[in-house]
């Protein structure tokens, strides 16, 4: 993997997490026409992988999914569920569905899908909502997610989401979350070993992002950023977080004398 795209791994009761950095270089950088790499990274999971995704687990609030998802179809191409959540790995059952929808199989197809003219639907998703994607799935996985969709673990509390993705990675070896407002992707496993499945379709990112004019242009200036926003940025941005950043720690300091 390049220097674009950097990881952190933790592990926390047996659930092994993998952060995944530098995926939204275009948008902190300002930079305007170019697909940002957390779509770019999706398609090419999916392309490589069979994959399972639950959808519309925030953006679904008060919209009917026949016709936020349209032309896809309830029955066919997904199926309502009770799990609901929003940013920073934030998950829960809700009484009644759709806390969002299980797409079986998400293929390229999806990613060419419109929200309106000037945006894609996947691209709205991680704007609003928080994707799951659940990676390598086949039949048998298939039917044992859809059981666990049709009994989720309870009780809903605090800890849901661990025992969620603890559930779910018995089942398939890679899960992963994430959307624009988290700045990054987080992928879980119960054996680190898995997360190599992302090797290719993070290498295939990669030389997408390296492959475009704007980092030709710019590859030089950039530099690597450590901070919420953790991304390879241009000199006046990286000044401009840094001082953020400092801000931050000094009222975070002086709340704590």
């Amino acid at each position: 993997m390049s220097n674009i795209i950097r990881y952190e791994d933790v592990e926390r009761n047996g659930l092994f997490q993998r952060y995944l950095y530098g995926l939204r270089i275009f948008a902190y950088n300002g930079a305007k026409g170019i697909e940002d790499g957390m779509v770019t990274f999706l398609r090419a999971l999916v392309t490589t992988y069979p994959c399972a995704a639950q959808i519309g687990l925030e953006t679904l609030e008060g919209d009917d999914p026949r016709e936020f998802f349209a032309p896809l179809q309830e029955g066919k191409d997904y199926v309502l569920t009770q799990i609901d959540g929003c940013s920073h790995g934030r998950l829960w059952v809700v009484a009644e569905p759709p806390g969002g929808c299980f797409f079986p199989r998400l293929t390229e197809d999806f990613f060419a899908l419109k929200y309106d003219e000037e945006r894609t639907l996947i691209d709205y998703l991680l704007i609003y909502d928080q994707p799951l994607l659940y990676v390598n799935v086949d039949e048998k996985a298939l039917v044992q997610l859809g059981d666990l969709y049709a009994h989720p673990p309870l009780p809903n509390d605090d800890d849901f989401p661990e025992r969620w993705w603890k559930e779910i990675t018995r089942i398939v070896p890679v899960g992963l979350q994430g959307g624009y407002d988290d700045s990054m992707m987080t992928a879980y496993s119960r054996d680190p070993a898995h997360f190599q499945l992302l090797d290719r379709p993070l290498a295939q990112t990669c030389a997408a992002i390296q492959a475009t004019p704007w980092f030709q242009a710019h590859q030089q200036e950039l530099q690597w950023f450590e901070g919420y926003d953790s991304s390879m940025l241009l000199p006046e941005i990286y000044e401009r977080e840094e001082a953020l950043e400092a801000q931050y720690r000094e009222k975070m300091q002086g709340a704590d004398e």
